[in-house]
């Protein structure tokens, strides 16, 4: 049987607040490691690479059945997710 998401907040809401704070610390090598490659690769490549990263993951987490998933889930998308923020020439295309 399959637990929703909704169930697993329900649980374990005590974990969701520790959860934030795993996907704001994968933010911080996030921010960083992106634009590193995109020096020698273009921004455009590892930009379109970061968003299939980020939304394979976001279907991945339909499939998410224990807390231990949901953190794994946040740390990975916590890596890829801030790329778009330091990926854009202009801070008026970040929104």
């Amino acid at each position: 049987m399959s637990v929703t998401l909704l169930e697993i907040r329900s649980r374990y809401s005590h974990e969701n607040t520790l959860q934030v704070a795993i996907l704001n610390a994968g933010a911080i090598p996030g921010r960083i490691i992106p634009s590193m490659p995109a020096d020698y690769l273009g921004t455009y490549n590892v930009g379109v690479t970061c968003v299939l990263s980020c939304g394979i993951l976001i279907f991945a987490m339909t499939g998410i059945e224990k807390v231990s998933g949901m953190i794994i889930l946040a740390i990975l998308y916590g890596l890829t997710a801030p790329a778009f923020a330091v990926l854009s020439r202009d801070p008026d295309e970040v929104g």
